[in-house]
């Protein structure tokens, strides 16, 4: 790709070659409205409850206070810290002040949806008043005028919904998410000038990056397949080929199928250059006409563009599975404590109706042979055998204690089974609600992709609108609770036979895409010697897969590896090249074969 990551000295399998956060980190929109996560670093956020009520879009039912199973402290995630100017539309959050205020001097206070009305927090206003004084004293008057200007419009007016960037984000999510990324960026860049940093060293750690136009990336992605391997065989082979077909009077009909691929390679173009077109000039609105500054020659759209093509080519998906899912695990494992306790019940009763039926069978020859004898006994056996029913009696009456004892206990714990799961009832169907809704609003949105493809006559290639938002970029293995989950039945009561199945598919992890300026260096191999793995945040770790020695290549697979050549080549047609790694140049290509397949069919 153009950069590579080289060991500098001996890596051992399994080392942490780099541990690094991320330069950019964008959680995808809709995972946002489902999941409270820090805007810096990922992190869960909040409370449980707090997350619960993320997924049901409104706030708990009254009777639950506190999630059952759980204390107070086992339910808290991290601390919750929202946007200063969150009680005016900013939905931003964090896990700590220090997030918030890194956040704040990295570019988002330049975008912020909140009104400027909203005083700043203490962390930061020192910090901000002098950045402002920086910049009044390198600003002209008019600008400083027209910066003044703005804030008291901005004052006035009612918050995010009238915010000029709320536009912009209104187009980046019907196109791709990748553009607001670019704009955070673009943000870092614009307010580090403002505070004294040369341009060009502003930009500097950004054009660091493999660069291609996204148009370019996108329609790349889709030639890339056609030459198969690149091997000096395979062109032989094509261009006799190709010669045959001329020979047959096809060559006109193969150039008129290339012009028409042209063409439509034209109209894609076309048409990405001017959604692109559109996300900057609503960019360059938000960012320097609401905020009173000049555009940077620097922030070009041509920059605009290649950018959002670096992302395309560099960025990383993160997931980390719910905390949720923890939770579930808790109230799983006391549910089947509980349910082991009354269930139990019903065996010991069994059991107990055999052991009467027994004792009612000694007694009944007891009887009887008491009788046979009842004249030969004396008074002294009669007074032993007065005394041995006493004890019995007592034994008898003890027994019949521990049984209801028990009886009670298990009427309670069944009390407090069903009391758990019809405390839960209530949030977790309001949950399977809303994510139905949501699966119906995805559905609408796929529907109007469709149709816009269509409407462009775009040849059904691959389009920015309806993008999933867990973007497909270099794969990182999903986690392995995705897997593993439980249902729930649900009953108000014993009475009630209508009941509620509850997955833990339904609660959703994290998603984000995430750009890192030292991991992005490394380039594909379907035999890699690395991989990327993360904790609990968006801190990636290079990990040898393998011992690599100084001097060596570090690699890792865009991919999965375990797929054939043919899928891993499809993968990687996002990524815009052919691979040509030892692996893809030893395995045969899919037409070699078909051809054995054939051959064995024979």
């Amino acid at each position: 790709m153009g950069r590579s990551l080289v060991a500098t000295r001996d890596i051992s399998a399994g080392e942490v070659i780099v541990r690094e956060q991320p330069a950019v980190l964008l959680q995808a929109r809709q995972n946002a409205r489902q999941v409270l996560a820090c805007g810096v670093c990922g992190r869960y956020v909040g409370t449980l409850m707090d997350q619960l009520q993320a997924l049901m879009r409104q706030p708990a039912p009254s009777t639950i206070a506190t999630l059952p199973v759980l204390s107070a402290e086992d339910a808290t995630l991290s601390q919750l810290v929202r946007c200063t100017r969150s009680a005016t539309g900013c939905p931003e959050r964090y896990c700590s002040e220090a997030h918030r205020t890194h956040a704040w001097n990295s570019g988002h206070r330049m975008l912020c949806l909140g009104s400027s009305a909203a005083a700043l927090s203490s962390t930061s206003s020192a910090a901000s008043e002098s950045r402002d004084s920086k910049r009044a004293k390198k600003q002209p008057a008019a600008a400083a005028a027209a910066a003044a200007a703005a804030s008291s419009a901005s004052d006035m007016s009612s918050p995010a919904a009238q915010h000029p960037f709320a536009e912009f984000l209104e187009h980046a999510a019907s196109q791709h998410e990748f553009f607001l990324a670019a704009a955070q960026v673009a943000a870092q860049v614009v307010q580090t000038v403002a505070d004294g940093v040369a341009e060009a060293d502003a930009m500097k750690p950004w054009n660091e990056y493999e660069q291609r136009p996204w148009w370019d990336v996108v329609v790349h992605s889709d030639e890339e397949d056609e030459d198969d391997d690149g091997e000096e065989e395979e062109k032989k082979v094509a261009k006799s080929a190709a010669s045959a077909a001329a020979a047959s009077g096809s060559k006109k009909r193969r150039r008129d199928a290339e012009s028409e691929e042209d063409e439509a390679d034209d109209s894609v173009k076309a048409h990405l250059r001017g959604v692109v077109a559109k996300s900057y000039s609503l960019l360059c609105r938000a960012l320097f006409a609401h905020n009173g500054l000049q555009p940077l020659p620097s922030l070009s759209l041509d920059w605009y563009a290649r950018f959002v093509g670096a992302l395309r080519l560099n960025a990383l998906a993160v997931e980390h599975p719910s905390p949720l899912r923890d939770y579930v695990d808790v109230v799983n494992g006391t549910l089947k404590q509980l349910r082991r306790s009354f269930e139990e019940e019903a065996e010991d009763k069994a059991e107990e109706g055999d052991e009467e039926e027994g004792e009612e069978d000694n007694d009944a020859s007891s009887s009887s042979s008491s009788s046979d004898e009842e004249d030969d006994e004396d008074s002294s056996e009669d007074e032993d055998a007065s005394g041995a029913g006493t004890k019995r009696s007592a034994a008898v009456a003890k027994a019949r204690a521990a049984e209801a004892a028990a009886r009670t206990q298990k009427l309670a714990a069944r009390s407090e089974h069903d009391g758990i799961l019809v405390q839960l009832q209530p949030m977790l169907m309001r949950i399977m609600h809303v994510r139905h809704e949501e699966r119906l609003e995805r559905k609408r949105a796929r529907a109007a992709a469709c149709a816009i493809r269509a409407d462009a006559k775009l040849r059904g290639r691959e389009m920015s609108q309806g993008e999933s938002e867990h973007t497909r970029q270099r794969a990182i293995p999903h986690d392995s609770h995705a897997s593993a989950h439980y249902c729930w039945t649900l009953r108000a009561s014993r009475a009630q036979s209508a009941s509620v199945r509850f997955s833990t598919r339904l609660l959703p992890s994290f998603h984000a895409s995430a750009l890192y300026a030292t991991i992005a260096r490394a380039n594909h191999s379907c035999v890699p010697n690395a991989s990327v793995e993360h904790g609990q945040d968006a801190e990636a770790m290079l990990l040898a897969s393998r011992d690599i020695k100084r001097g060596e290549q570090i690699f890792i697979s865009y991919v999965d590896e375990q797929n054939s050549k043919s899928e891993r080549r499809q993968e990687l047609r996002d990524h815009a090249f052919v691979c040509q790694c030892e692996r893809c140049k030893a395995e045969p290509s899919s037409s070699e074969e078909d051809e054995d397949g054939s051959e064995e069919d024979e």
